[in-house]
């Protein structure tokens, strides 16, 4: 008759718990961080920002148009040089022209046509990491659609699905590229330096909306001016041009690495 080792329960117990323990550890590793919203699996490939890659190319502002269309946006004038449609502006203004009603309940009546939005498609990414002022989340994006105005910035929007992004805050700005963002309680001293820097330069043109730090990577901070309410209930709002931009700190040395707005005053029309 064999005698038992005493040692295989232990061991089964021991097999078992890996078997069971490895899925578990495996979907915390997927999981966003809560400070820097970079999944564990994707550490590797996070974007830096001394790259010379021009940053119009990697990053677009995110803009709630109105209670149900929240968006990133391409100035349409700059359209035609990431999609290279024959006959250019003439071209899509001109496709334009056969279009329906996609929501009317914002700031601009948006416009949509099925072929000019099968066309740009192939020209960009089906999915974006959107940064909020909580977090960020990659989603894909839904429709095309363009606002246009007589007097206010044109422009082509890449609608995201407002479900997929309730966790995040407002959200500011979208990118294909994953950015270490990190979010902190206090930025007042970084924001008074930036808003002094841009009172250094003022335009013809100003708003009452002042800059807003919400995150940064490194020594680069993200920013937006905005009051949410422009797309949400028009005459509510006082902010004529919401932006969002990425400013550089060094010491006392500020540059504006990134910036996109919209002009909701009418400049050209003034």
């Amino acid at each position: 008759m064999k005698s038992e080792n005493p040692q295989i329960p232990v061991l089964m117990r021991l097999l078992l718990f890996l078997i069971f323990a490895l899925p578990v550890f495996s979907c915390k590793d997927k999981k966003y961080s809560p400070t820097s919203g970079v999944p564990g699996n994707e550490t590797g490939n996070v974007y830096r920002l001394e790259s010379t890659q021009d940053p119009k190319t990697v990053f677009y502002p995110v803009f709630e148009l109105s209670p149900k269309t929240t968006a990133f946006v391409i100035d349409l004038d700059s359209l035609p040089g990431q999609v290279p449609l024959p006959g250019g502006m003439d071209s899509i203004l001109e496709m334009l022209k056969n279009h329906k009603l996609y929501d009317t309940l914002g700031a601009y009546k948006l416009l949509k046509n099925d072929r000019l939005e099968t066309k740009i498609k192939k020209y960009f990414n089906s999915e974006y990491y959107i940064y909020g002022t909580r977090g960020n989340v990659k989603t894909r994006i839904k429709d095309i659609v363009f606002g246009l105005d007589e007097c206010r910035t044109n422009f082509c929007a890449f609608c995201i699905d407002n479900s997929d992004i309730v966790s995040i805050g407002h959200p500011i700005f979208c990118s294909g590229k994953l950015v270490d963002l990190h979010y902190s309680n206090d930025y007042s001293i970084i924001e008074k330096n930036i808003n002094s820097f841009l009172s250094k330069t003022p335009g013809d043109y100003s708003d009452s909306t002042p800059i807003k730090v919400f995150g940064n990577a490194d020594n680069f901070y993200f920013t937006y001016s905005d009051d949410f309410l422009w797309g949400q209930n028009p005459a509510e709002s006082k902010c004529k041009f919401p932006a969002r931009g990425i400013y550089r700190v060094d010491g006392n040395s500020i540059t504006r690495f990134w910036a996109e707005d919209l002009d909701l005053f009418g400049i050209p029309c003034d």
